[in-house]
């Protein structure tokens, strides 16, 4: 399947564009006017590959879950956000003039952590133990000083 038929899965699924535009960080302006175009619109590639990535992690059944809580999507929904983030800064400083010689070796493992910690079930539900733990010890350590 090519990126353009992944993406108009997406549109074609019964993701809401609120739901899309949460994992893509893509607005919602934006994915009416793509999927009010058809298959006629253009986008960047960065919205593509968004979109792609975001096609991949539903059809391996991972984000849209029915058997994780509300509390864990939202994790998994940050999760994502927060490896995307890593991911888009690393392509960044490797296309600088100044980059290393291995900037896109770095590039290529984030990926591969990424698609890696993603596909895992296990190490999800571990990473999401360990959201849990801390959010509750940093709630238990707040302190409200007058």
């Amino acid at each position: 399947m090519d990126i353009k038929e992944k993406i108009n899965a997406v549109f074609n699924s019964d993701l809401t564009l609120d739901k899309i535009s949460a994992f893509t960080n893509i607005s919602i302006a934006d994915l009416k006017k793509m999927k009010d175009q058809g298959d006629s619109f253009s986008l960047t590639i960065s919205k593509a590959q968004k979109l792609e990535r975001l096609y991949d992690l539903s059809v391996k059944n991972h984000l849209f879950s029915k058997n994780s809580s509300k509390e864990q999507r939202k994790f998994e929904h940050q999760l994502i956000n927060s490896l995307q983030e890593l991911y888009e800064k690393q392509v960044d400083r490797e296309k600088r003039p100044e980059a290393r010689d291995d900037e896109s070796a770095i590039t290529a493992a984030i990926e591969q952590l990424f698609d890696d910690i993603l596909n895992d079930d296990v190490e999800v539900e571990k990473l999401f133990k360990v959201y849990k733990q801390k959010d509750k010890n940093d709630s238990s350590n707040f302190q409200v000083n007058n």
